[in-house]
């Protein structure tokens, strides 16, 4: 499909004291053309961005390699750390709770 979207919404919801809080997250992602001139789905875009920040971050040293990741092992901020996570955090809303 070369006119693909990959939508990435993510709503966390927590409560202080007697006041709840929420802070969403939400990211729209695009093909993107290439090197070589050809054209990557968005599908492809956003699963090679994870794969090569979770490889450069096994790099990095910033997570321990050798063996699989469970998908919370991994913080927001250690994502943030790999250039190639920029794909997937672009526009990521951080700390910025907002009262409901």
């Amino acid at each position: 499909i070369d006119q693909d979207k990959v939508i990435v919404y993510v709503t966390v919801l927590s409560q202080r004291g007697y006041s709840r809080h929420e802070t969403s997250h939400i990211q729209t992602i695009h093909g993107i053309e290439t090197q070589k001139g050809e054209r990557a789905s968005a599908m492809q875009s956003a699963s090679a961005a994870h794969v090569c920040a979770m490889a450069d971050l096994i790099r990095q040293d910033v997570i321990g390699g050798g063996g699989s990741q469970g998908v919370g092992s991994v913080t927001l901020a250690q994502l943030a750390r790999s250039p190639f996570a920029a794909t997937l955090l672009a526009g990521t809303l951080v700390n910025q709770p907002t009262s409901c």
